[in-house]
């Protein structure tokens, strides 16, 4: 009979699975087969949840979704097939765990948050990832000098010189963003983490 830490053994070897598709440098990988992997991974993660849910077991829900959503990160940042519903799937689990905070150890609580933003920023990474395609276009500098993030970790572009010219909004969240006279405010910094993950998934950037 299959129990609440059976199904998610049995998740996690298809995210080893689906994990080698990943770094896989094929050109005509199978991507249907990446597709239907990631839906019995996804069924096999929910089977889990629910079980967790009909025992009163948050902790084991919460790391459930943890690994489920990871996942769904990890997928989201390839680009190699349409991520939209991974994305709110994932976002949704995610934001399960922080609203469940006080009945889930910080660890996992940390990593939802970290993932979360992560996942948030996956279109941008594939944003990154056709601009560094695009034949004869000057960021006017390395592309990495281009990208800030407000104060709150959303990620924004500078055109032009990728210095700051003059100070705006966070579409996201309202915080000031920007700078004057090629001076970032002292509340922004270089968008690391975003630039980390863009190269890790671009290892040619």
């Amino acid at each position: 009979m299959e129990s609440v830490d059976t199904l998610h053994q049995k998740g996690r070897l298809y995210c080893r699975q689906i994990e080698k598709h990943l770094e896989s440098t094929t050109v005509n990988i199978d991507d249907f087969d990446l597709k239907e992997c990631l839906d019995k991974a996804r069924t096999t993660f929910q089977r889990g949840i629910d079980m967790a849910f009909e025992q009163g077991c948050t902790y084991s829900g919460a790391t459930l979704r943890l690994s489920c959503a990871s996942l769904l990160a990890r997928v989201c940042m390839s680009g190699r097939i349409s991520s939209d519903a991974y994305q709110e799937e994932g976002l949704s689990m995610l934001n399960w765990i922080i609203t469940h905070e006080g009945a889930v150890v910080h660890d996992v609580v940390a990593r939802a948050r970290t993932e979360k933003l992560q996942l948030e920023n996956a279109d941008i990474v594939q944003i990154v990832q056709a601009m560094s395609v695009v034949s004869g276009y000057d960021y006017g500098g390395p592309w990495s000098d281009h990208w800030y993030e407000c104060p709150n970790g959303h990620p924004y572009f500078i055109g032009e010189c990728g210095r700051a010219a003059f100070e705006s909004n966070c579409i996201e969240c309202g915080a000031r963003i920007g700078g004057i006279g090629h001076n970032l405010l002292e509340s922004n910094r270089p968008a690391n983490s975003l630039i980390s993950r863009a190269r890790a998934s671009i290892p040619k950037l």
